[in-house]
């Protein structure tokens, strides 16, 4: 059986790690996810499983959690309160460290300037004054960010440290060491240098990539949030011929339903009475509309364009394929496997080695007969070197930067997440429809028969001006004027053109279908097959039942498409076409841009479910979509890419979104994935070089060999290059060439 748990209290991933792993401890349990973005907790369990047993061990983890509904809820995707938290506590804690960190550094920059210190900056002259105000300064940036030691100390107890761990124990030597030296300044009258700016600047800067964090989070949420608006919240129910306004949620299988012009249906069902013209871009992808008839089937969610119908209820609300998708896409987000941070992996090792080693290293010189401060100044010199300020930096910085130069080139990327994993794509899946076509008809070849072609136009044109079909307005605006003949008696046919009068001349344009049920003889298919295969639509124009011409539409291929895909194949990155569309236009257009692979006549699901069979093949899969039906395939991949013209909800699902609509950002994309990866491995390896080095001669391993100790001072010192080093490193991604 299935359970859905609200979780309260957590603030980062090591959160929901510790939770995943004790519940997964209660005996019943098979398998259990949080969703952090929702924060939301799913366990797959048998029947001994009670929400007591679960609630129960969650509580012991220092958490909160309440039974949930199996729907997700526009309230548990709020997290916008959670970030403005964050972001509360970032301005909080930057406001009393800032002051700290210029007392401390600006007479270091002074004396290395040889400018003249003035008294009131001098610990010499001024030490018990400043000392005492970087005291009572810090001591708010730690109360402001306690919960980075509650998890800190609470992972590091439970033998699995992270990155809080690091922080924590960092953070918290070089706090209660400069208090052990303020208490010298203030009694003793000495002079010392502090690290209460280290303290104040590391915690700041922690809380403000949560922020960034809670803020991705957050953007996530859009996606799901926009998809359960598209829910009608009401329905007309038809008992004994009369109509009354219902809940959707009491709609009933078998129930008969009306939907009028401009409504949506508001569940699965099968038309029962009338015919009319419906918007299927939420299923299909495509934009031109769908004439529907009785006993056809339309989807929850789905627009009535032209007439009243009546239909009949074939599922409830729960089960409707709108329903459907929304699950979809919340168990494709929740099923995302979160990237090992390599800085956590080796923070879990690094963390109980530095303390292990400042340890020893203290008892060892006292045990060879040194005093307890000398000892005290190994065992702080040795975790001060280790404070993982360098390591800190090393991911977020690199993303950072990484994003911004996206940025310039059109590519927003919106985690961290997305940049570690974009690198290791081998398959590229694009949707076709907006994506690898421009999403707009065009009228391409015009044939007449015994008839002006100018004169043809005008005539289509003048009829077509009155309609808002999507092949009305390419035709329109083929013509492209505003000067159009005297229509009468015009009527919009759905699912088959339009007709008209000019002049008392009677005027058919549409499909074939209209031409057949007006006896109007249509010559040999050599010119229908010839447009079709071109992946074209045939529109056929009549005067008077006598056929005058024939025009084709066909969705331009997107100008940037063909070179994008060109890139990909020869980053060695397959390319794949998964569209709603019908295979023989499909083939055609992947026939232009060398795309091998394709699949036609997909709906959303059957997307989602090509993407994560690719994956069972051991594929790392991009996908490239614009529309609301791409949503589910967005989200389930490993990265999912959106074209800026695309839907909200296709960007809100996706991890990068091209802002210029050029597909060239896709090998780009994957290419500033690359370069960020190598420059992120090169800043661990920088900061733990640092760290090892230092810490050698922290341990004063080198003391007896005639150097000098490695003091607390030094060890700041080091600790600060380290991090310049790892700046210098990572902006070299500004110099990065993507195009």
């Amino acid at each position: 059986m299935e359970k859905n748990y609200k979780v309260e209290g957590m603030h980062c991933v090591s959160c929901q790690n510790i939770i995943e792993k004790e519940v997964r401890n209660i005996k019943g349990v098979q398998k259990a996810n949080i969703n952090f973005s929702q924060k939301r907790l799913n366990i797959i369990c048998d029947n001994t499983v009670t929400d007591e047993k679960v609630i129960s061990k969650i509580t012991e983890a220092g958490y909160n959690a309440i039974p949930a509904a199996d729907d997700i809820t526009k309230e548990d995707l709020d997290n916008i309160n959670e970030t403005q938290k964050t972001l509360r506590k970032f301005k909080k804690s930057l406001i009393f460290a800032l002051p700290v960190f210029l007392i401390a550094m600006l007479p270091m920059i002074m004396h290395m300037l040889n400018i003249h210190i003035p008294d009131f900056l001098s610990m010499e002259k001024n030490g018990i004054c400043l000392s005492l105000i970087e005291l009572l300064l810090t001591i708010p940036v730690i109360i402001i960010n306690k919960e980075t030691f509650i998890s800190g100390f609470k992972n590091l107890f439970k033998l699995h440290p992270n990155m809080d761990s690091l922080i924590s124990v960092g953070s918290s030597a070089a706090f209660l060491y400069s208090v052990f030296l303020t208490i010298q300044i203030v009694f003793q009258n000495q002079v010392h240098e502090l690290y209460y700016e280290s303290v104040g600047t590391i915690l700041t800067l922690i809380v403000l990539g949560k922020y960034f964090e809670a803020k991705s989070q957050n953007q996530t949420s859009k996606a799901l949030k926009k998809l359960i608006s598209l829910i009608p919240q009401t329905a007309t129910i038809i008992i004994k011929n009369k109509q009354k306004q219902i809940s959707s949620n009491e709609i009933k299988v078998g129930d008969k339903l009306l939907v009028k012009p401009g409504e949506k249906f508001s569940v699965d069902g099968i038309i029962i009475e009338g015919s009319t013209e419906v918007d299927e871009s939420l299923i299909t992808g495509e934009s031109l509309p769908v004439l529907k008839t009785q006993n056809e089937n339309v989807v929850g969610g789905e627009v009535n364009l032209a007439k009243a119908v009546t239909y009949k209820a074939t599922k409830t609300l729960k089960d409707s394929s709108l329903s459907q998708i929304i699950k979809l896409v919340a168990d494709a987000s929740k099923e995302k496997a979160p990237i090992a941070k390599l800085a956590d992996v080796i923070s879990s090792y690094f963390v109980p080695s530095v303390i292990i080693i400042a340890t020893l290293s203290a008892l060892i010189w006292l045990f060879i007969g040194q005093s307890i401060p000398f000892a005290l100044t190994i065992f702080v010199s040795v975790l001060i070197i280790a404070c993982p300020c360098a390591l800190g930096l090393a991911t977020p910085t690199a993303i950072m930067v990484s994003a911004g130069k996206g940025a310039e080139n059109g590519i927003l990327i919106k985690n961290g997440q997305t940049l570690e994993k974009a690198h290791s794509i081998k398959t590229a899946v694009f949707d076709k429809t907006g994506t690898l076509t421009m999403g707009k008809p065009e009228i391409l070849d015009i044939f007449t028969f015994d008839f002006e072609k100018e004169k043809l136009l005008e005539i289509a044109a003048s009829i077509e001006s009155l309609s808002n079909h999507p092949l009305s307005k390419a035709i329109v605006s083929k013509v492209n004027t505003k000067k159009y003949l005297k229509v009468k008696d015009f009527e919009d046919l759905p699912g088959y053109g339009v007709k008209g009068k000019i002049d008392k001349n009677k005027i058919l344009i549409g499909n074939e279908s209209l031409m057949k049920e007006n006896n109007i003889k249509i010559p040999g298919n050599t010119i229908i097959n010839k447009l079709t295969s071109q992946g074209k639509t045939p529109i056929f124009i009549s005067l008077n039942n006598k056929l005058i011409g024939i025009l084709s539409a066909r969705d331009e291929i997107n100008k940037t498409a063909k070179q994008a895909i060109q890139t990909l194949n020869k980053m060695n990155i397959e390319t794949i076409m998964l569209t709603g569309d019908h295979e023989n236009v499909a083939k055609a257009i992947a026939k232009k841009l060398n795309i091998k692979k394709v699949y036609a006549g997909v709906k959303p699901e059957e997307k989602y479910q090509v993407i994560k069979n690719l994956q069972k093949e051991g594929k790392t899969v991009a996908m490239v979509g614009d529309g609301i039906n791409d949503a589910i395939a967005l989200t389930g991949a490993d990265i999912g890419i959106a074209v800026s013209k695309g839907t909200d909800i296709a960007s809100s699902s996706a991890n990068i979104i091209l802002v210029k609509d050029d597909l060239n950002g896709v090998p780009e994309a994957i290419l500033l994935s690359k370069k960020t990866i190598k420059i992120i491995k090169t800043n661990l390896f920088w900061a733990l070089f640092y760290n090892v080095i230092g810490i050698l001669f922290a341990t004063g391993a080198f003391y007896n060999l005639g150097l000098p100790l490695l003091n607390p001072m030094i060890a700041a010192l080091a600790m600060s290059l380290s991090s310049i080093c790892i700046i210098a490193n990572t902006l070299r991604l500004n110099r990065v060439k993507l195009s």
